[in-house]
């Protein structure tokens, strides 16, 4: 029998389960946005995009997922068109066990640090993301 321990899909939603936090899309953009349009235009899919495009297109959140991973290959990220925040976290899976839920939220924040922004331990909660027809 296999466990998928990451995303859980069927024909009619999708969930995604972490303990991170949710970050305002804008404040993300406004981080990552010009850094990632500039390595896009040199990018072999760059057709004269706007960086409103782009950061309105798929590339975008696979670039930045991309450079999240390179901070910190902990850190999982949730971006939705139909919202206006991104999640970022690390699978409830990740955490070891001999590690206290304190550690663990420790770990995590240290993680957010990596990337360039200040979590604290407590802020961080148990986020369930559903989406799809009910």
């Amino acid at each position: 029998m296999k466990f998928k321990t990451d995303f859980v899909t069927n024909s009619s939603s999708t969930s995604f389960v972490v303990w991170g936090s949710r970050l305002d899309s804008e404040e993300v953009i406004e981080k990552f946005g010009d850094k990632l349009f500039e390595s896009f235009k040199k990018d072999k899919y760059y057709e004269g995009q706007t960086k409103q495009e782009f950061i309105n297109g798929v590339l975008f959140n696979e670039d930045l997922e991309d450079l999240i991973t390179e901070k910190s290959d902990n850190l999982q990220l949730y971006c939705s068109y139909e919202s206006e925040e991104t999640v970022l976290g690390q699978y409830v899976t990740q955490m070891k066990d001999d590690q206290t839920l304190r550690e663990f939220k420790e770990q995590i924040a240290e993680d957010f640090l990596k990337i360039g922004f200040l979590v604290l331990p407590e802020d961080v909660k148990y986020i369930e993301v559903f989406e799809g027809s009910e």
